[in-house]
């Protein structure tokens, strides 16, 4: 990586971390439609950046959230001489392997931001593992375009994934618990419809509590929808308050990721977990 002559390649640009962001929740960051929902770039250039920023700072904050709290106070402490330390050096290995990852599921989105750019220029020309990455980008990019357009299936082999259904379920156990009591006070059973927007306002209204649901809020009720209208035994549990979050997560993942059996999808999370636990 290049020690001088780019902005891009300082510890605070490398990282994400020295521009002011939108903050989430604000009429900003409201104006955009769920990333996997975006297939457009915006033709106005401050739309542009205001976008690439936001999307940068979710990325950094996935990130981050990847790393110990002793990893996170040392990037928070970085001397100015960081790139010649070891320890620095490893920590944005792992961030490069980290975006690729992202590729696979972001795909195009990420080259609106400033930090992915920075870092393919870096790649371009001075990280020696550049071209490998450069190459690995091109595969992922080409796996995301096969996802997009349901010829492949999206790997479910990462990690985060894991921690990602726990944290998930956590969310949706809460949000299902009070559905449960809605439907289950009604005198008479609450319509679709009433299910549906029971469960789109509690998570705006206790966006708090969902951190993970709140900004997917949009793919999860197209979800409800769709088992509603297409799942016979799944909507009716349901619509009586008893489906269990873990099997609805299943099948929302099943249909993000091209999968034909929610059963698949348990078998290959549980797998992984088995995979991470024996490390």
């Amino acid at each position: 990586m290049a020690r001088r002559g780019s902005k891009n390649l300082s510890h605070q640009a490398t990282l994400g971390m020295s521009k002011e962001k939108p903050v989430p929740g604000s009429a900003r960051e409201e104006k955009w439609p769920p990333l996997s929902e975006l297939i457009y770039v915006p033709k106005n250039p401050q739309d542009r950046l205001a976008m690439g920023c936001q999307i940068e700072t979710g990325l950094v904050l996935k990130f981050r959230e990847t790393l110990s709290q002793d990893e996170n106070s040392m990037m928070d402490s970085a001397p100015a001489n960081w790139l010649d330390m070891p320890k620095y050096r490893t920590l944005l290995a792992r961030f490069d392997d980290f975006i690729l990852r992202e590729m696979r599921l972001l795909g195009w989105r990420l080259l609106l931001t400033d930090i992915v750019l920075g870092r393919i220029a870096a790649w371009s020309h001075a990280e020696p593992r550049g071209r490998m990455l450069l190459e690995s980008m091109g595969r992922e990019l080409s796996l995301f375009v096969g996802i997009q357009r349901g010829k492949e299936t999206f790997p479910l082999d990462d990690p985060l994934l894991y921690e990602h259904r726990k944290s998930m379920l956590q969310e949706l156990k809460g949000l299902f618990s009070i559905s449960k009591t809605f439907i289950r006070q009604k005198h008479r059973p609450p319509s679709d419809e009433q299910i549906v927007e029971h469960f789109r306002s509690t998570i705006e209204r206790e966006r708090k509590s969902f951190p993970l649901l709140y900004p997917e809020r949009v793919p999860f009720i197209n979800m409800l929808k769709i088992l509603l209208q297409q799942n016979e035994y799944p909507a009716a549990r349901l619509r009586t308050g008893s489906l269990p979050p873990a099997e609805f997560y299943n099948g929302w993942v099943a249909r993000a990721s091209n999968r034909r059996s929610v059963e698949a999808v348990r078998q290959e999370i549980s797998n992984l977990g088995k995979s991470i636990r024996s490390r």
